[in-house]
């Protein structure tokens, strides 16, 4: 299961580069379809993106969804995350009650390192790359209209790495 608020674009390009099924959770009706897979998920990994950043609904996503994971005896991980400034002592607060639960703690950037310090992370933790950077190749010409969804229309200069998402 991938919790994502974009379930139809998870889905699609999920199915083209896996042979695993995913099952994309993107509603509060399916919250009875959460709480089956992260009690039964091997693991659970929070990341590939900016997960942590200030925002009362992020923080009640975040404690819930790793409360559900020590509730279930689920391991968690998070996986090459980034962050946005977090001034709230509250905030820092939760965090800091995620990432001390977590089995590894990978970060890619200083400000994100600067910032699990200051939430009071005991755990350690390893900068690692973007996690764009672990995406396979694709052929030349291949998901053009992945391209295209994200406004790249020029493609006269060679891309180094694309990682398209939403902020």
């Amino acid at each position: 299961a991938i919790l994502t608020d974009s379930p139809k674009h998870i889905q699609t390009y999920m199915q083209a580069e896996s042979n695993c099924v995913f099952e994309p959770l993107a509603s509060r009706r399916q919250i009875v379809r959460v709480f089956r897979a992260l009690a039964t998920a091997d693991f659970f990994i929070i990341g590939g993106g900016v997960p942590y950043f200030q925002n009362l609904k992020q923080l009640g996503v975040i404690s819930f969804l790793t409360g559900l994971c020590k509730l279930f005896k689920t391991p968690y991980g998070n996986w090459c995350v980034s962050s946005q400034p977090v001034s709230s002592a509250f905030a820092k607060r939760v965090f800091g009650w995620t990432l001390n639960g977590a089995r590894f703690i990978t970060f890619r950037d200083n400000h994100t390192n600067q910032l699990f310090e200051a939430c009071g992370v005991k755990n350690q933790m390893v900068k690692t790359a973007d996690s764009a950077f672990t995406f396979h190749p694709v052929l030349e010409g291949k998901n053009l209209d992945q391209l295209h969804l994200v406004g790249k229309r020029d493609l006269t200069r060679p891309l180094i790495a694309l990682m398209p998402r939403t902020l």
